[in-house]
């Protein structure tokens, strides 16, 4: 089993190295897609505050003969990584940063969708946006009217976005609850050959490696415009908190003993599956475990 180390977390994030100008996913380019702000609860908690974070749809491409995409975005600040990324080199990856770790997150992701597809949303793509880039345009784009180009494509969007979320649903709890491994499974390999059937008519990855990737970077930031590191996710949809409001929603007051069990019993297989590989530490001892009467 191929155990997490630095060098090799930096080999597969390199494979997923672009441009936002060059990327695309069933032929639709990245800016054309649709981005949604996504929000964390109560606006007022300062624990609930928007992080640049987006649902990105893609658009039904009748020339792929596929449905409607969503993504998981994250938009983070070129000299936000940059810093980041000059500790975590000096270090080996052993560096710990006070909040987000935008470095760590991206090469562990890429790691595990390499090697151990299943535990995390797949990771797509690490891209930067380029100095030209018009940001507010394509997100006024998105929120507003979504440009006369896309426009054939916004009703056949909202019309599917309940059923889509339905599947992502479905999938959600089959992941929680791990009662399905085998469709798991067989979703995740198709998910995987689509993903690189697409990429492979994509523009051809010209980033060799990470220093090369910065080195952009660093020119970018040179002129003082703001632009993004975009990291692209498979999107889930939910997360356990809001899976459990959805169920109390729907008349389950609680997810039920059973329900918790399986919850928990799929926590306890993560965390292990995560220590074997070298990303969690485990440490269950008699002195670590808390332990209520009625346990």
């Amino acid at each position: 089993e191929n155990v997490f180390n630095w060098e090799l977390g930096k080999e597969s994030l390199k494979k997923r190295l672009g441009c936002t100008n060059n990327f695309q996913i069933n032929g639709v380019y990245y800016k054309n897609w649709i981005f949604k702000n996504i929000t964390f609860g109560d606006s007022n908690n300062p624990y609930h505050t928007s992080k640049n974070v987006y649902k990105g749809i893609i658009p039904i491409n009748n020339n792929y003969n596929v449905d409607e995409v969503n993504v998981f975005i994250k938009k983070i600040p070129i000299d936000k990584w940059l810093n980041q990324y000059e500790k975590m080199e000096l270090y080996n990856g052993e560096y710990i940063l006070k909040g987000e770790n935008y470095v760590m997150e991206a090469i562990v992701s890429a790691f595990l969708s390499d090697y151990h597809p299943g535990i995390s949303p797949y990771f797509y793509k690490l891209l930067y946006e380029p100095v030209d880039y018009n940001e507010n345009e394509n997100e006024n784009r998105s929120h507003e009217n979504i440009s006369h180009e896309n426009k054939s494509h916004e009703n056949k969007s909202h019309e599917n976005i309940s059923h889509e979320n339905k599947s992502h649903e479905n999938i959600l709890h089959e992941n929680i609850l791990h009662e399905n491994k085998s469709h798991e499974n067989i979703s995740h390999e198709n998910r995987s050959h689509e993903n690189k059937s697409h990429e492979n008519k994509s523009h051809e990855n010209n980033i060799p490696n990470l220093n090369v990737f910065n080195d952009i970077l660093k020119e970018q930031n040179k002129l003082k415009r703001i632009s993004n590191i975009v990291m692209v996710f498979e999107f889930f949809g939910e997360d356990l908190d809001c899976y459990i409001n959805k169920m109390c929603i729907k008349g389950y007051s609680t997810l039920g003993r059973k329900g918790k069990k399986k919850i928990m019993l799929s926590c306890l297989k993560l965390i292990n599956r995560l220590h074997k590989i070298g990303l969690c530490h485990l440490d269950i001892s008699l002195e670590n475990i808390l332990m209520k009467d009625n346990y």
